[in-house]
């Protein structure tokens, strides 16, 4: 699957641990966008895990992150879930049917 057919689904989709290992890998803007844009489907699961797995000062400025921001646009978005399917790639976390060749 290329990264350019991000899916919400493949995010959901993904355990603690592979979370905690995709999401140090992507910006704080991708991980915010993608929070507010889904705050019920993925939102409270990312944010569980960033909680327990990463620095406090890393949180303080997501939410300041998230404080600051607008609502992120429909291009955001998908630029977010972009971003993270690729991240999700290149950390091999995808299920082998859905890795590129």
């Amino acid at each position: 699957m290329p990264p350019s057919e991000a899916c919400l689904f493949d995010i959901m989709e993904l355990s603690e641990e592979a979370l905690k290992k995709v999401l140090p890998k992507v910006s704080i803007r991708i991980v915010s966008r993608l929070i507010a844009s889904y705050p019920r489907a993925v939102g409270r699961t990312l944010l569980n895990v960033m909680s327990e797995s990463m620095h406090p000062c890393t949180i303080q400025i997501l939410k300041d992150e998230m404080s600051i921001g607008k609502i992120p646009s429909l291009v955001q978005i998908r630029e977010a879930e972009r971003e993270f399917l690729r991240t999700m790639n290149q950390e091999k976390v995808l299920p082998s049917t859905r890795l590129q060749a």
